[in-house]
């Protein structure tokens, strides 16, 4: 069993993010087509005397061929593909693992795919990984197995919550910069009634696939939100659709391609955020309250300043800067969504977070201590 096809994940075999995905494609939901490398050859490589190979052993590789055949009739080199992590501990009820393991994405040809599979595998014992799961617990020694799937490359994708009420943060292009954390999406809130909430974001760049290349590229000036009202209600519509084939909330990652939508990813919801409006500094993104020293870091060459209490103040904070979460009490971030993989580890962990505060690196004075309400969005600076 070197590879599975989409189809065929289940739980044991491939983890809960395939075997989620292969549920949805049972029940007619539109999830790109794909196939996975299960547990058993993750197990296979790390017992080889080669587990520190940048590629899988030949006879996998020669299994990845076959599928990027089926899946690109014939010719692997043409079609584009998401590599992505369905780890034996993620997506859970419990924890998430969101962002915690590597994607590489617009992946192209045989030898890139199975290098992809490498990296992936590898992700698992990341200083950033073992740091979540030695908080979030969870039984066993963890496993790797890795989805690979046809590339979508959007108009517009984000992230939508069935909480109640309903979130739905967008951005146009890929959506690696909003689950990252790198942007401010434009956001909305939805109950039976209707829209009940919107807040416009402030990207100023997208990111699409080009080739073999993602390329960042401007966005002109401009008010207008990504998504009309109608996209709105219809991914409302899809949210709750999902949440009923699952029979519970739901986390969902999606995208619109040539007016197709496409659901990339489904888990279970694991803490829910606050009410997307601002707060007087800024969006509360995990609730609580925390006071402390405020630590400013501008990247990981920063992290040996922070100690344990500090409010965490920086510009974005992408799977990177989650160890700090242990320590942290508090988190600010000049950008970011409440649907962001840092904002739901944060509320996993129960910190309070305030994120998309202008210019908050340079308001904040490093050493100073602040107030951070996650609930309302408020910062306070005590002297």
């Amino acid at each position: 069993m070197r590879t599975l096809t989409l189809d065929e994940a289940t739980l044991a075999t491939c983890g809960a993010k395939a075997a989620t995905l292969a549920t949805l494609r049972h029940a007619g939901v539109d999830v790109p087509d794909g196939f996975v490398i299960p547990f058993s050859e993750y197990h296979r490589h790390h017992a080889s005397a080669s587990s520190r190979a940048k590629q899988p052993e030949p006879a996998l590789t020669h299994a990845i061929d076959e599928q990027l055949r089926r899946l690109f009739k014939g010719s692997p080199e043409r079609g584009h593909v998401a590599v992505r992590s369905s780890a034996s501990h993620e997506d859970g009820h419990a924890s998430s693992a969101a962002g915690q393991y590597d994607t590489l994405l617009g992946m192209s040809g045989t030898e890139n795919v199975s290098r992809a599979v490498a990296r992936c595998w590898a992700s698992l014992q990341s200083g950033r990984a073992t740091a979540y799961r030695d908080h979030a617990g969870g039984e066993g020694a963890p496993a790797m197995a890795v989805l690979i799937q046809r590339m979508v490359d959007p108009e517009v994708s984000g992230v939508l919550f069935t909480t109640t009420p309903r979130v739905i943060e967008a951005t146009v292009g890929l959506g690696e910069p909003l689950v990252s954390g790198h942007v401010t999406p434009d956001a909305w809130m939805i109950d039976d009634r209707g829209i009940r909430d919107r807040r416009p974001g402030t990207a100023t760049h997208r990111l699409d696939r080009q080739g073999n290349r993602l390329m960042r590229t401007a966005l002109p000036a401009g008010d207008l939100m990504c998504l009309d009202d109608e996209q709105v209600f219809a991914l409302d519509r899809h949210g709750r659709r999902i949440a009923e084939i699952l029979d519970h909330p739901v986390d969902v990652e999606w995208a619109i391609c040539h007016n197709r939508l496409h659901t990339l990813q489904a888990r279970p919801i694991t803490a829910s955020p606050s009410p997307i409006r601002h707060g007087s500094q800024g969006l509360p993104a995990s609730p609580g309250r925390a006071t402390g020293t405020a630590r400013v870091l501008l990247g990981p060459q920063d992290f040996s300043r922070f100690r344990e209490g500090d409010i965490l103040v920086c510009r974005a904070t992408d799977p990177a800067w989650t160890p700090l979460f242990r320590y942290a009490a508090g988190i600010i971030t000049e950008t970011g969504g409440t649907l962001s993989h840092a904002a739901i580890v944060a509320r996993e962990v129960g910190i309070p977070a305030v994120l998309a505060v202008p210019d908050a690196t340079t308001h904040y004075v490093d050493g100073t201590r602040v107030t951070v309400d996650g609930t309302t969005g408020r910062i306070e600076t005590r002297r």
